[in-house]
């Protein structure tokens, strides 16, 4: 993703401009509506995350990401641009903002700036599952 990431940066485009069908013309429904069984999904092999586009593309101002943490999945720091929000849905997500740590059970929300480096983990057996909500698209 970093490889793409900064490909798209160099070209000034998003990152969801390498996803889309090309060519073809999208209907009103698929301009406004993600089902379910028709998310986009992004594996990152490393981290043990899978995320699952939960708007159209990311040509617009906001992603949206339902995560889905594996056991021991660990994101590493990071930083980039822009602020992220989120609600924990299942399980129990460990957020590092800066210095400091958070235990994030089931219904807990949160918001951060994502200039500042950040990292998120499962430290449970279990499935942990994210939204997340990102001002501007950093994927």
């Amino acid at each position: 993703m970093a490889s793409l990431k900064a490909i798209s940066d160099a070209l000034g485009v998003q990152i969801g401009y390498f996803f889309d069908e090309a060519g073809q013309r999208i209907s009103a429904e698929h301009k406004i509506v993600v089902r379910e069984g028709a998310r986009q999904k992004l594996r990152y092999a490393k981290t043990g995350v899978l995320d699952e586009l939960l708007v159209p593309d990311l040509n617009g101002p906001i992603e949206m990401l339902m995560s889905y943490y594996l056991p021991g999945a660990d994101t590493e720091f990071y930083s980039h641009v822009g602020v992220e929000a989120g609600l924990v849905v299942q399980g129990e997500l460990e957020l590092t903002v800066g210095n400091d740590v958070f235990i994030l059970k089931e219904g807990d929300s949160f918001t951060f700036r994502s200039t500042e480096m950040h990292r998120s983990r499962n430290l449970s057996d279990k499935e942990v599952r994210v939204v997340w909500v990102i001002t501007p698209p950093a994927f």
